[in-house]
């Protein structure tokens, strides 16, 4: 895993449906811990891209994301709006 800081980016409408908006904010979520890139989107489910309103957690993204869920994973915030 890289040590370099990573962002975490979901756009919405005002039209999304909440199971959506929650399958995206997990997906950037995965993106961190998994720290694989696009290459993630072979996982589908969650991980898919796009990300589907109504989807799961593979058995396959959980085996790679339970021992990574607790290392460290700087943020880069150099471009946060105030």
């Amino acid at each position: 895993m890289s040590s370099a800081a990573t962002v975490c980016e979901v756009y919405i409408n005002d039209s999304m449906p909440a199971h959506r908006l929650g399958n995206c904010a997990f997906h950037e979520v995965m993106h961190n811990v998994l720290a694989v890139g696009d290459g993630m989107h072979s996982l589908g489910g969650v991980a898919a891209s796009p990300t589907p309103e109504r989807a799961i957690l593979t058995a396959e993204s959980i085996r790679r994301m339970s021992p990574r869920l607790f290392l460290p994973r700087p943020q880069f915030l150099g471009r946060m709006q105030k």
